[in-house]
């Protein structure tokens, strides 16, 4: 009997030694009239396999995945079927066990999907033919009675009827970029959630139970990282997730997050979704705003479905502060309104930074910090750096201490920076030929977007800098407390704000440090640099190990008609070296590096702009990752960050010198000369470990990898303001 209509079937499978059973099956669904999509078939020579691969799932009806050790090694071609199934087709996805239960790591994402079990088919096959045959017919009857069924076929329509109708935003592609960079760690606080998750009963302050769990750190503490994790490792539980981008207007606008999680919702929820699509205005959802749509879609629906002791599913939303605009978050304020009409068997993990338009629609709520200074935290860093160091300390008695160091001159750096490469970078002594490198450092002006800090009114600096990093502000002053005995009223005034509390030089020197080194100056660049060079040349410790000496810290300045003598002072307690330059209002050209050449003593010259952060040991790994690119390819003469850093190799800018040419302020045009002479050039290949950065408050980069996938050319000119000028302060 052939089915009513055919289907057109994708089938995902490892090339592996399970093939055989495959193409028996897709030679059986096609002698029932079924266009099945087989990669051996459907990809011809010279095609892009990945655009074949996802287009023969774009254009299918139903996809089979195959399930076996191969199939579903991480990372795989065939997770990544299932994924593109699940996030673009809505989850129509019928899984076959062929290996295993034990062998085979299905991907959590189709935890809820029940298999059809054909794990033994080959002994089946080999042990007795006459007992084979019906088996296998009983299979593929299961087989084509899901494939064929009319809740298949009705699903499949709904999903585009809906797709339709709602218009969801994707945020797969957003999601496998975090995935992509990597996770370690971070289990206390699965462990958090997932205990919030099991018991509804969680109070909030008001007495009533929540439905919202709120994840809120600084920036770069691994927020959408966890997000991302979360939601890819428990799709038994996570049935919906947005991630929101501050440059994508429509993955921030609030009624269109509501109507993608409604889309997504409605994939998981059998019940909800026939209730979707039997709403009278579901064809003019563009009519209402985002609280008449969370009610319309969302809440209303929810709770007419039947509960049946439903567990509890969890909806992710991540970045909540980049939905804001001028001032408020719409997206926010809906869901602090809103967020309680939903039934108790669903509930949202949200997470942000401390911004106020954030914090203050959810003021009622005990937010969940996520801070790099927390024992967890560093307990989880200490675990990852024995393991991915393990053959390197093997080797030194002091392994806890180096560990220890590392721990304690990061200060709170991003976690996602201690990457295997990363920490392996630092010990590279005695397990390569590298050998000891000095290099160069130029400081210019402010990178091009740099913004001033803006106080909220009545607000001063301080408590502009507080506002921000609250927790490393506790921190700030609990050492304080322990180390300077700094009494306790003192404290407990410090920890509201009042910084003008503190009265004794000492305590102010400290709480000046502080604030400086997070608000976007000249002074906290050079300090940064000046203390990244203590750490190299302390002896003993990480510094055997390192390598890497600061030949001179130069600060190239427009002479100042009263001498500038407190930045020069400034500047001689940093050792670093103030270069005084003419003013330029008579010269046409632009100014000639080559003119600072007679400063530069190093192997290396790095230049970075004034007003970035540099993260002290992740700094020096990130610059011994570069360095080491250098020496293993000798004709490498210039690397660029296409963000904010770049590096000369010294040798090489003096023989562009020594052949007469003129070197130039700009990167593009110093790199078509080094082209031009036989050097190579290089592009950052890893932007998750940057050499500093600029924090998305000043006007940093809120993603790095999309700074890269935007720029024309490795080397193209970074922003519309010339080098040469802003080093110099003029623009």
């Amino acid at each position: 009997m052939t089915p009513a209509a055919p289907l057109r079937i994708f089938l995902s499978y490892g090339h592996d030694g399970n093939e055989e059973l495959v193409c028996r099956i897709k030679s059986d669904l096609e002698g029932r009239g079924h266009d099945v999509w087989f990669d051996k078939n459907e990809i011809k020579f010279g095609d892009d396999w990945r655009r074949s691969i996802t287009d023969g799932i774009l254009g299918s009806h139903r996809v089979l995945s195959f399930l076996s050790k191969h199939s579903t090694r991480d990372p795989g071609v065939c997770r990544d079927e299932i994924a593109i199934a699940i996030g673009v087709k809505g989850g129509n996805i019928q899984t076959i066990l062929v290996e295993s239960e034990l062998e085979v790591q299905a991907p959590v994402n189709i935890g809820h999907i029940q298999w059809l079990d054909m794990h033994d088919w080959k002994e089946r096959r080999d042990a007795d033919g006459a007992e084979w045959e019906p088996w296998y017919q009983a299979k593929l009857a299961e087989i084509v009675r899901v494939v064929e069924s009319d809740e298949s076929r009705r699903f499949a329509g709904e999903i585009e009827t809906l797709n339709g109708l709602l218009k969801p935003i994707k945020s797969e592609a957003r999601i496998c970029q975090l995935l992509g960079k990597g996770f370690y760690g971070r289990q206390w606080l699965f462990e958090a959630v997932e205990q919030w998750r099991q018991d509804r009963k969680t109070e909030r302050p008001s007495g009533s139970e929540s439905r919202l769990f709120w994840i809120m750190g600084a920036p770069g503490v691994g927020k959408s990282a966890f997000a991302a994790q979360l939601t890819h490792t428990r799709g038994d539980t996570v049935i919906a997730a947005q991630f929101c981008e501050w440059d994508k207007p429509d993955h921030r606008n609030a009624p269109r997050v509501v109507r993608s999680l409604a889309f997504q919702l409605a994939t998981r929820l059998p019940d909800y979704r026939k209730l979707l699509l039997t709403l009278p205005e579901i064809a003019e959802l563009d009519r209402k705003d985002a609280a008449e749509l969370f009610d319309y879609l969302l809440a209303n629906p929810l709770r007419s479905i039947i509960n049946g002791g439903r567990e509890r599913y969890l909806i992710v939303i991540d970045a909540l502060d980049e939905a804001g605009e001028a001032g408020r978050n719409p997206l926010v304020e809906m869901l602090a309104r809103n967020a309680q009409r939903l039934p108790d068997w669903l509930g949202l993990v949200v997470t942000s930074r401390p911004e106020f338009d954030v914090k203050t629609p959810l003021q009622a709520l005990n937010p969940f910090p996520l801070d790099t200074q927390s024992e967890s935290n560093r307990a989880d860093i200490r675990d990852y750096l024995r393991r991915e160091l393990a053959t390197p300390l093997q080797k030194r008695p002091d392994a806890d201490r180096l560990v220890e160091q590392i721990l304690e001159k990061s200060e709170g750096a991003n976690f996602s920076r201690l990457t295997k490469p990363a920490c392996q970078s630092v010990f590279f002594k005695g397990e390569t030929s590298m050998s000891p490198i000095t290099v160069s450092v130029i400081v210019t002006g402010f990178p091009p977007g740099l913004r001033p800090p803006k106080p909220l009114p009545g607000e001063t600096l301080g408590q502009l800098v507080i506002r921000n990093h609250p927790q490393q502000w506790r921190n700030c002053v609990e050492r304080l407390r322990n180390d300077f005995h700094v009494a306790e009223e003192v404290c407990s005034r410090l920890l509201k704000g009042e910084t003008s509390a503190a009265t004794d030089a000492v305590t102010q020197g400290e709480i000046e440090h502080f604030m400086n080194m997070r608000l976007p100056s000249h002074g906290r660049t050079l300090q940064g640099l000046a203390d990244i060079r203590k750490q190299m040349s302390e002896p003993g410790g990480l510094s055997e190990l390192w390598q890497l000496k600061m030949s001179e810290i130069i600060w190239p300045r427009l002479k100042h008609p009263s001498g500038d003598t407190e930045a020069k002072k400034f500047a001689a307690s940093l050792g670093v070296t103030v270069i005084g330059i003419d003013a330029l209002e008579d010269k046409p050209e632009p100014l000639d590096i080559g003119s600072l050449l007679r400063h530069v003593h190093g192997d290396f010259l790095w230049i970075l702009p004034g007003g970035s952060r540099l993260s002290g040991p992740m700094t020096i790994m990130a610059l011994i990752r570069i360095l080491r690119g250098f020496q293993e390819k000798p004709r490498l003469a210039l690397y660029s960050d296409q963000s904010y850093c770049m590096i000369y190799r010294m040798e090489a800018l003096r023989s562009l010198v020594a052949a007469g040419n003129k070197l130039s302020s700009e990167l593009r045009d110093n790199a078509r000369m080094l082209q031009e002479s036989g050097f190579e050039l290089a592009a950052d290949n890893d932007p998750i470990h940057g050499l500093v950065e600029v924090e998305p408050l000043y006007g940093g980069e809120h993603d790095r990898y999309k700074q890269m996938r935007s720029a024309r050319s490795p080397f193209s000119p970074i922003g519309g303001t010339s080098w040469w000028r802003r080093l110099l302060g003029m623009e």
